[in-house]
């Protein structure tokens, strides 16, 4: 028996008295544990448990939601785990310094976090300094996903967090969803979405307060970033029309030949968008981007019919700006991109009598 199974026995009794279910999960050696709102332990219990699993190798990932939970015990011992990957607080209260100054000293000695999710925990203005601190001063660049949702961030100054992110080269995802932001974020974010280190693919903003010049500063970030793959602005209702049309210069820019070819972003919205773009746009230009992005995606696959995509895009450009005449009007989301084929290489290619609507 080796030192760390000597610990986690003599834990056991103390633990024991109060959750008997975590002892189990703890001898049974699950890599997993979960821990709700029916769980209600002693300051001394979360001490004891932080301890256990710092010595434990086989847990990677812990979820702890929603119960009355003194942060700073738990992470009295916790800070010393070396083995966790994936973490998750919802609900946990990381409001107060003593909580969070706890937890950053288990964000900054851990050499494996790959995934941390901090979900309405109350983080404002009185700690988030301290949280950029403690993933600024981590030991290991093992960072994948950064999860924000539902804190308090509108009033913080996210660029240490942003110029930290630029340093984080395995960061493929973050979620500053639902915190009040607006374009002060994406001024921020100027440093990531440029930096050739960054791998950042997904990128989820919605339900903020991000307004037509913020989009435009995405977009203008995003002209010479082929890397990411989602960008969610839904729920961000003070996008216009002018905001929508920045993205679709980005997706669909026919200013010239080599600049359609250049506009060959991937990007995926996440969540309905679609009336919210229509709303904006009118339904042309909204099936202009719509079927533009649907092209887009499959660019890699399609590269030696280069020529074929970019001749599609110049013809429905031209559609609508009222060059060439369809009959009818109003074309309906969905329709284009069979259109948009038939200009295409592939002469063989079934022309459809009718279009679900």
């Amino acid at each position: 028996m080796n030192n760390g199974e000597e610990d986690d026995v003599m834990a056991m009794p103390v633990l024991h008295s109060f959750s008997p279910s975590i002892v189990n999960c703890m001898r049974n050696m699950t890599t997993e544990l979960t821990l709700s709102s029916g769980t209600n332990l002693s300051e001394q219990a979360w001490n004891c448990l932080g301890c256990i699993l710092s010595n434990n190798a086989s847990v990677t990932k812990l979820d702890i939601s929603l119960c009355d939970l003194d942060v700073a015990w738990l992470c009295a011992g916790l800070q010393y785990n070396q083995t966790i990957q994936h973490f998750r607080f919802y609900g946990i209260d990381l409001g107060g310094v003593r909580a969070m100054n706890g937890f950053a000293s288990f964000l900054s000695n851990n050499p494996h976090l790959r995934e941390i999710t901090l979900t309405q925990c109350n983080i404002g203005t009185a700690t988030f300094d301290a949280l950029a601190n403690a993933l600024m001063n981590r030991t290991a660049d093992t960072l994948k996903s950064l999860d924000l949702r539902h804190n308090n961030l509108g009033d913080c100054n996210l660029d240490s967090l942003v110029t930290l992110f630029s340093k984080c080269t395995k960061l493929t995802s973050l979620w500053l969803c639902s915190n009040g932001i607006d374009q002060r974020v994406c001024v921020s974010l100027d440093q990531l979405l440029k930096s050739p280190e960054s791998n950042l693919e997904y990128l989820h903003l919605s339900d903020n307060a991000i307004n037509d010049e913020g989009v435009k500063i995405l977009a203008d970030l995003l002209s010479n970033n082929t890397k990411l793959r989602t960008l969610d602005l839904h729920g961000n209702n003070n996008i216009s029309e002018s905001g929508w049309l920045s993205l679709l210069k980005l997706i669909c820019n026919t200013s010239s030949m080599t600049t359609v070819n250049k506009s060959n972003h991937t990007l995926y919205g996440e969540g309905d968008m679609k009336a919210a773009v229509v709303s904006a746009l009118g339904v042309d230009k909204a099936n202009l981007l719509f079927a533009s992005l649907e092209l887009n995606r499959n660019w890699r696959s399609w590269r030696d019919n280069t020529p074929s995509i970019i001749r599609q895009k110049m013809v429905w450009a031209h559609a609508t700006r009222g060059d060439i005449k369809f009959v009818g009007s109003d074309i309906p989301i969905g329709v284009m991109p069979v259109i948009l084929s038939w200009f295409g290489d592939n002469s063989n290619r079934r022309v459809p009598t009718s279009f679900n609507t």
